[in-house]
């Protein structure tokens, strides 16, 4: 199953096909070098050697690498958050949404390891922006997790912090696979971390 496609064409165009030196082909050579290289590593000369164009043209859009990252995270996780709820709003009940989405989430790590750590390990070395945007990111999953409240057979109440809890439990599983340099494990995990929400909400 393809992974980039369901969601690099959201937004009109695909980054990856945006002008050399553009903001967008810089933002995604961000990403790129995050993905090789990792945060702390990356200088501005990466990412123009990836994105085309000038160190001027960097600096004409972002002020620092942590702008950049910030604006390519946001962009990037727009898409791939979307897509996971989408998956989970197609599905046949809440239980079939939260596999869908997870299942997406696993097919995502093992397709594309590199993208996937400038995600989800990288945003924690990058700066407050970038920071803020990961817990915006979290919470609308959490929200989307919390919706187990209204199925009938749901007559558990936990805390209001259980599905961020949820939530932090299925992106430490998705960062450990990646430090690892496993991502497929990922998908080895995913029963049990359906099942760790399913408990919490159902008790089965």
């Amino acid at each position: 199953m393809p992974t980039r496609a369901p969601y690099a064409s959201e937004g009109g165009d695909d980054e990856r096909g945006a002008a050399a030196g553009s903001r967008e082909a810089l933002a995604e050579a961000m990403l790129q070098a995050c993905g090789e290289l990792g945060f702390e590593r990356v200088a501005v000369a990466d990412v123009v050697e990836r994105g085309g164009g000038k160190p001027s043209d960097f600096y004409r859009h972002f002020a620092d690498l942590a702008e950049c990252y910030a604006a390519a995270y946001e962009v990037e996780t727009g898409k791939l958050c979307g897509e996971i709820l989408a998956r989970g709003a197609a599905a046949e009940d809440w239980r079939g949404g939260l596999h869908a989405g997870v299942a997406f989430l696993a097919e995502f790590l093992r397709a594309e390891p590199g993208r996937a750590r400038a995600l989800l390990i990288d945003v924690h070395l990058a700066g407050e922006r970038a920071e803020q945007r990961r817990k915006d990111v979290a919470e609308r999953l959490a929200h989307a997790i919390d919706s187990a409240r209204e199925e009938p057979e749901s007559h558990y109440s936990p805390p209001p912090l259980t599905s961020l809890f949820m939530v932090s439990a299925i992106e430490a599983a998705a960062c450990s696979a990646l430090v690892r340099d496993r991502p497929e494990s990922f998908a080895e995990a995913a029963p049990e971390l359906e099942q760790l929400v399913i408990t919490a909400y159902f008790g089965d």
